[in-house]
């Protein structure tokens, strides 16, 4: 198939971890990318 970076159905979010009275968010996926969010 085509590799795709973002929008891969394959993919999973395997951890989600915020700080307390915090607008950040980090995830991790399964291919090992870890992203900071920062909510509004």
């Amino acid at each position: 198939g085509e590799n795709t970076n973002d929008h891969d159905p394959s993919l999973f979010v395997s951890s989600v971890c915020w700080k307390k009275n915090t607008n950040t968010l980090l995830a991790a996926n399964s291919q090992g990318t870890i992203k900071v969010l920062e909510l509004e």
